[in-house]
């Protein structure tokens, strides 16, 4: 059996998919600089990164962008358990607008928007993030898109 193993470096971050979990490190001249870089920029994610493993350093913030289309009922919803590696915290920069404005004709039924989510990576460890695209009132099996990373923190620095 042949498995490819894809690995990328951003901002001295890296990230492997098909590969069992470990740090992966990179020959980046950004990588020491890593911790405060990725401080002040989130490291953004959508639905291609599912299925990843990553190692990043504590302090690292995760924004995870995923497609979705409230008007059918369905929200993205966490099922996960990181404990104190992960946070969730406020994702920078977004605005919310309200779906209908005044004076606007209403957006038609089915139009679709984004919804995200921010982490920071706050102490060493592993975690799994699992997230699915479902009704709340049907069996999660039932869900419509999933997404998952496995994530080790690192020390910083």
């Amino acid at each position: 059996m042949s498995v490819r193993l894809a690995l990328v470096a951003v901002s001295g971050l890296a990230f492997a998919a098909g590969a069992a979990l470990a740090p992966v490190a990179t020959a980046s001249p950004l990588a020491a600089e890593a911790p405060a870089a990725a401080a002040a920029t989130p490291l953004r994610l959508a639905i291609s990164d599912s299925g990843r493993a990553m190692a990043l350093p504590v302090g690292t913030v995760l924004r995870v962008d995923l497609d979705a289309n409230y008007s059918t009922g369905a929200e993205w919803q966490r099922r996960d358990a990181f404990g104190a590696v992960f946070e969730s915290v406020p994702c920078e920069g977004i605005v919310r607008e309200p779906l209908v404005k005044p004076g606007e004709p209403a957006p038609p039924v089915g139009t679709g928007t984004m919804a995200s989510f921010c982490f920071r990576a706050a102490a060493p460890g592993r975690a799994f993030f699992y997230l699915f695209y479902g009704r709340a009132w049907d069996p999660e099996s039932t869900a419509w898109s999933h997404f998952t990373l496995d994530v080790t923190v690192t020390p910083a620095g």
